[in-house]
């Protein structure tokens, strides 16, 4: 029977931690959730309009803008929301409440109105609708 030497490299350990957290689908979906605070949509499209529900808890209706692009048949929400004044960053002893900018950018489908959209805003729930030009029907087209 021998003896062997054996060696274990102190950083191999780190790298295959950091390997496993880059490729887990957790940590992708933790950065995800941390970017887009406060953020959360519903999309849903009938015949005539797109309608787009983002939760805004705490917002105010004047920290919010919605840009609408045709060219790039989008709408962009931003938002920031801030830190009361009421104290500073000294007294603060224990936070889970977001804080910050947010932008996020919903494609909309080829046929929507961008001269009529419209959006509201009530108890933190902003409501876009977007209308759709005309109805496109489908049709069977006959080989001459």
């Amino acid at each position: 029977m021998s003896l062997q030497l054996f060696y274990q490299d102190p950083f191999d350990s780190i790298e295959r931690q950091l390997f496993k957290f880059v490729n887990s689908d957790n940590a992708l979906k933790k950065v995800a959730h941390q970017n887009n605070f406060g953020t959360k949509l519903d999309v849903y499209e009938t015949d005539k309009e797109t309608v787009i529900h983002a939760e805004l808890p705490g917002f105010k209706k004047e920290d919010i803008t919605i840009d609408a692009s045709e060219e790039h048949h989008s709408l962009t929400l931003k938002g920031a929301r801030k830190r009361s004044e009421a104290y500073n960053e000294n007294q603060l002893r224990y936070s889970e409440c977001s804080y910050g900018s947010f932008s996020r950018t919903i494609r909309l489908p080829s046929g929507s109105n961008f001269e009529k959209v419209s959006a509201k805003f009530d108890n933190g729930i902003l409501e876009m609708t977007i209308p759709k030009d005309s109805v496109r029907v489908t049709r069977q087209i006959t080989i001459a």
